[in-house]
């Protein structure tokens, strides 16, 4: 009984299905033009690229004659400042970019620019007669075009046709998709749910620095690495050189793979990236499917020995440490050819593996001087040299703070820099939040930034908004600079040691962005401006992307929430924080009113990706502004009411849910009336609160309210008003009253059948319900079949890995239990929880149900240990969520006594039988007899009581 999540939306619910299938499609369309480049590629540069052995461009952007192109089209503005920078970073080619990096957009301008494809065919609205790949490929580019500019939405009539037309096209570029593959997109579940995951990067960054007096602890890393170390922890003080040394020892090693923890929003995000790295050649949507198991597979058949580094970790140690250390244990545990080198600023213990803490120590003063005078044609005077050292003291041999200091030799002399060190005023710098630097590194700050120019200064103070790495056309965009003007501005930066760069993005040293949060605070105004840019930037994503969720929710679409999630949590702390401030004008009405529906917006997004508490926060806020500036009776104030309500039934607090959502339909009855889909969905809410607090009877009531209204209004035929009948249904069994609730089973599946066809998770799902009103009936020989029906349907649509699969396989599973047919029912609850553990992980409720069904299996077989096992493992989880005096805790708690007196009987019983034989043996054939007489009744007394 699925809670209604509202948003707002003028667009036709199929409109908006077709638009969204459509993207799908597009999504194919990037693949299949990604797959054209490599066959023209390998026909137009034969030797120079392979597709079959790698899919990396570097000596394809390493000809000249590419190369010349290449820059004539950027010269023309064909290609941008940032696509410039991923084919050529720091102006020679990428080692690391590949086909997959590149967009539909660039990926056409390479094909009409370096293959031996016809540049000045008629690659733009060609006539319907040119069928040539030129053609075609202009085609897919239109159809882009216009799809992402266009609205949200397609008319039925315009979406069948342009769907069959772009699949054709698509199926005479590329057989990397079949029609078979096209035309299930038709009938994917838009609403399928599937675990967050993002695909990070993982190629090893080049060489940051000469790193000047740190061979030894190089050296020492790789011989803990040789050795049998199997995670090499390294540790030190912000700015001490961590990421460089971790590099520096990956450039010396063979088969290196490199993750930035920092990108991190979900660390199953870390198992994908490694899986698609090693299977390059492996679509997205096989990997997305098992990439869990592939990723073991993997490891356990791999011989060659690997380094894999997890970079600045300190965020993820600081909020997710136990699942950081599962991540660890699984790679680990899946090969001994593999060993990790992490940097943090603080150690962690990981017990089970061989380990070893090196801690980065301050530079000497030799390698020190080395850092400032970089870059000299001559080497320093004897009191230049004194000067340098007493430098390098006071940055306390800090490699970040000298190579600030670096910038600053090159145009003044030693003395002159020592000087201002001395002479600098650091007392209101020590005031800066959250910033762990001495006197001496402000100095050096505070010398860096000035002298940058005041657009330089300008632009340093507004990139400290950027929670994580950022992009020139993000800075380009939100700053409203030219791009190219930006990309001047922030390369200067780099060139003075105040920014970091890598082929795609910039970023900012924890101590750079904390100062430059601080010197952007003596601009308020400009730190105003700033934020509503920012804040503009990303919400304009917010809201489509919330349309996506209720209409999509793909794997697509969670990766794309997950890219800008830092940035939102951010735009959030900063709308409650500015909307906490009352003393406003009426002209600011309107503007909190809009702030406060970008809150709205945002709570949304974090609810879509589970994070409940986060969501909630965020609409009660809302609800705040609304209840003020729109009062208590408005459609928006019952909105927000009604998702708190959702949100709340998520976290299993039926009663709080209940109230929120009563508020709600009270709003929408009196605004709408009784007859209207908001009431309607108000009456399903409140029925699903009721039936989840277990009380079925009343939930029955509002159902019933509902199914009149959505009969009504949109009439019998639909799928809305099926679920309806279901959620009754639902009611019926929990009343008992199955054959009532058979009926009305029925009658939805013959409207799932017939709307939205047999291959729908809708219909399967049905098929499911069905199978469970059978089941309390005692039929379980005939909910069998309806079982096995749904699951046909889900793994078609959804695959074998995922948590509805996995749930049928378990309904199976208890059919056959019931059945008497424990080794097959075995074989179901194994299935179930192997999906269980992938997807949902260990410590999930519903993977402890899996647990405790195949213990009672195990008992049925006799297997009492293992059945123990299973109820404990289960039990555990129970305590973890539920507590210890729970109901269902408490009940397991009596089946694991159970099962464990059972063992203890066993136990007796089997001694108590070999006395009695011993006795019988030596010819006491009396006692021996009297042995075993009391023993049965003794136990059968025992399970008396």
């Amino acid at each position: 009984m699925a809670t209604t999540l509202g948003i707002p939306s003028e667009i036709p619910r199929n409109e908006k299905e077709n638009y969204f299938r459509m993207r799908l499609l597009l999504e194919r369309a990037t693949d299949v033009l990604r797959d054209v480049l490599r066959t023209q590629l390998q026909a137009a540069y034969p030797g120079l690229f392979d597709p079959s052995k790698t899919d990396k461009l570097f000596d394809i952007l390493d000809n000249q004659q590419v190369k010349h192109s290449l820059l004539l089209l950027k010269k023309r503005k064909v290609i941008n400042s940032s696509q410039m920078k991923l084919l050529y970073p720091s102006g020679t080619p990428s080692a690391t970019v590949t086909t997959q990096d590149l967009d539909i957009t660039l990926a056409v301008v390479l094909l009409r620019n370096i293959t031996n494809l016809n540049p000045r065919a008629k690659w733009e609205n060609p006539p319907a007669s040119d069928t040539s790949i030129e053609a075609n490929i202009g085609r897919v580019k239109t159809y882009r075009n216009n799809h992402m500019h266009g609205s949200p939405g397609i008319n039925d009539t315009v979406f069948q046709a342009e769907f069959n037309a772009f699949k054709h096209v698509l199926l005479s570029l590329s057989p990397i998709y079949t029609s078979d593959d096209y035309e299930k997109l038709l009938i994917v579940p838009l609403e399928a749910k599937v675990a967050p995951c993002q695909l990070l990067s993982v190629q090893l960054p080049g060489k940051l620095a000469d790193l000047k007096g740190r061979e030894d602890l190089v050296q020492q890393i790789q011989q803990h690495i040789a050795g049998e170390t199997r995670l090499v922890l390294l540790t030190g003080m912000g700015g001490i050189g961590k990421t460089s040394v971790a590099i520096e020892v990956g450039h010396r090693k063979q088969n290196v793979l490199y993750i930035d923890m920092r990108q991190v929003t979900n660390l199953e995000s870390v198992k994908l990236s490694l899986v698609q790295y090693f299977h390059p050649t492996r679509s997205l949507k096989d990997l997305y499917s098992d990439y869990h198991n592939i990723l073991t597979q993997t490891f356990s058949s791999s011989t060659s020995n690997t380094v894999i580094i997890f970079d600045n970790n300190d965020e993820v140690i600081k909020s997710s440490l136990q699942e950081f250390h599962n991540l660890v244990q699984t790679i680990l545990n899946s090969t001994k050819h593999i060993t990790l080198l992490c940097t943090s600023r603080e150690a962690f213990s990981l017990v089970s593996h061989k380990m070893a803490v090196v801690e980065v120590p301050p530079l000497d003063k030799a390698p020190s001087i080395g850092i400032l005078w970089e870059g000299k044609p001559n080497s320093p005077t004897d009191s230049e040299s004194l000067v340098l050292g007493e430098i390098a003291e006071k940055c306390g041999g800090n490699p970040l703070a000298l190579k600030l200091l670096a910038v600053q030799l090159k145009k003044k002399n030693a003395q002159r820099v020592l000087d201002r060190m001395k002479n600098k005023n650091v007392i209101e710098s020590l005031k800066v939040a959250n910033l762990p630097a001495s006197q001496e590194m402000m100095a050096c700050l505070d010398m860096s930034y000035e002298t940058l120019n005041t657009e330089e200064q300008k632009v340093f103070r507004a990139l400290h908004i950027f929670p994580v790495p950022f992009s020139l056309e993000e800075v380009s965009e939100m700053l409203e600079i030219d791009e190219d003007e930006c990309e001047s501005i922030l390369d200067s930066l780099c060139n003075k040691s105040l920014l970091s760069v890598d082929p795609s993005f910039y970023d900012f040293h924890p101590l750079l962005r904390a100062y430059a949060a601080f010197q952007a605070q003596k601009y308020p105004n400009e730190i105003e401006h700033i934020q509503e840019a920012y804040c503009k930037h990303y919400m304009k994503q917010t809201p489509l992307l919330v349309s996506e969720f209720d209409t999509l929710s793909s794997k697509e679409t969670y990766e794309k929430a997950l890219k800008i999630l830092p940035h939102l949590k951010f735009i959030a702390c900063l709308l409650s924080d500015q909307l906490g401030n009352k003393k406003l004008h009426d002209k600011e009405i309107r503007l909190r009113f809009l702030k406060s529906q970008n809150l709205f917006v945002i709570a949304c997004v974090f609810q879509n990706l589970f994070l409940y508490a986060e969501a909630i926060t965020y609409y009660e806020k809302s609800l705040e502004v609304k209840k003020e500036i729109l009062g208590e009776k408005h459609p928006d104030t019952a909105l927000t009411y009604q998702n708190i309500g959702s949100v709340l039934s998520k976290m299993g607090r039926f009663a709080e849910a209940l109230l929120y959502h009563k508020k709600s339909l009270l709003i929408n009855k009196e605004i709408h009336g009784d007859k209207h889909p908001n009431t309607a969905a108000q009456y399903q809410n409140i029925g699903n609160a009721l039936c989840n607090m277990g009380k079925p009877a009343e939930g029955l009531t509002y159902y019933e309210k509902s199914i009149g209204i959505m009969e009504e209004i949109l009439g019998e035929k639909h799928p809305d008003t099926a679920v309806a009948y279901q959620n009754i249904a639902t009611a019926l069994c929990d009343m008992g009253k199955y054959a009532e609730a058979f009926t009305y089973f029925e009658k939805s599946l013959g409207i799932m059948k017939e709307i939205l066809g047999e291959k729908h998770t809708k219909t399967a799902t049905t098929y499911v319900n069905i199978g469970v009103a059978l089941y309390f009936m005692g039929k379980y020989a005939e909910a069998l079949p309806y079982y096995e029906q749904s699951l046909g349907i889900m793994k078609e649509i959804l695959g074998d890995k995922h948590p509805d699969t996995a749930a049928t396989y378990q309904d199976i599973g208890n059919a056959l239990r019931r059945m008497g047919k424990y080794a097959e029912a075995l074989t179901y609850y194994e299935k179930s929880l192997e999906i269980k553990k992938e997807i949902l992980g260990e410590k999930h409720t519903d993977t402890a149900v899996t647990y405790m069904n195949i213990g009672t299996a195990l008992c049925f077989i006799g297997n009492y240990i293992e059945a123990l096992t299973n109820y404990e493992k289960s039990r555990e989880v129970y305590v973890e969520h539920f507590g210890a005096m729970h109901p269902k805790t408490m009940s397991l708690d009596s089946f694991v006594r159970d099962v464990k007196r059972g063992i203890l009987m066993i136990v007796i019983m089997n001694m108590s039988k070999y006395i009695a034989t011993e006795l019988i043996v030596k010819g006491e054939y009396g006692q021996g007899d009297r042995f075993l007489s009391f023993i049965g009744w003794d136990f059968k007394l025992y399970y008396k009581f």
